[in-house]
Order: C-alpha cells, then structure tokens, then sequence
C-alpha cells in the first residue's frame, strides 16, 4: 500500500475529483480516500493507493485527476521483476590487433535485476563460446 498526498498548492480555495482509471488497470488497483471538499490552501487530502497484480506484464498508465485549475494525471509504473543484465562499456575496443595475433579484454557483466539469469556468450557465427 502506498499513501500520496494531494496539496492544494494555489493561492485559492480548490477541490478535486478522482477520475475512473483506465479499464485495462482498473482492476489491479483500490484507492481509499476521504473527499475533502474545499480545501484551503496549503492544505492536503491523503490518498491511499494499493496494487494487487494479477498479470505479469509491466503497467505505464496515470492516474486522473480532475481539479478545478484543470485535470491532472499522476504516473503509475508498476514493473514486474525481470533480470537486467548490464556491462559497464557497451562497446568492446579491442584497437589494432595483427591478423594472426591474439588479444584479451576483460567483460565485467552485472545483473542489476530482481531475478536471477544465465548468460550464453555466442560468437557472430553462432558458436557458444
């Protein structure tokens, strides 16, 4: 469960109203607030927002706001757990290297992903290395 909270930052009295979210995450999604009517400046309405997942796909949407100054949209990205296998130069130099010699770098890979992995190293022709 997460809890943001909406300020009423204007010079003014305001007032909001949660939209209906998209129906492709309407379902994942129950949000508990209490309305606050006209709120003063400076003052804040807390929203909790709690995320059940149903599906394992990653979710880029926003949540819809409309206010009295206009309609806001809240981003929601909410991603499943995946393994992000990263390098810390994504471009291997090996510079001038003589037709018949032989040269070695070092490749530090790093999984900075949830989940674990294993990694198969193929030359441009397809053989495993």
């Amino acid at each position: 469960m997460l809890t943001i909270y909406l300020t009423n930052v204007s010079f003014s009295f305001n007032s909001f109203k949660l939209l209906p979210l998209s129906e492709k995450i309407r379902d994942f999604f129950d949000i508990t607030y209490k309305p606050p009517g006209r709120m003063s400046a400076g003052m804040n309405c807390p929203v909790k927002i709690e995320f059940r997942p149903e599906v394992d796909e990653d979710i880029f949407d926003y949540f819809p706001i409309l206010s009295a100054t206009g309609e806001i949209h809240i981003p929601i990205e909410c991603t499943c757990k995946k393994a992000i296998v990263t390098t810390q130069e994504p471009v291997i130099q090996f510079g001038n290297v003589i037709f018949g010699e032989k040269k070695t770098l070092e490749l530090s890979l790093l999984n900075a992903g949830a989940l674990a992995t294993n990694i198969i190293m193929k030359s441009l022709k397809g053989q495993i290395l």
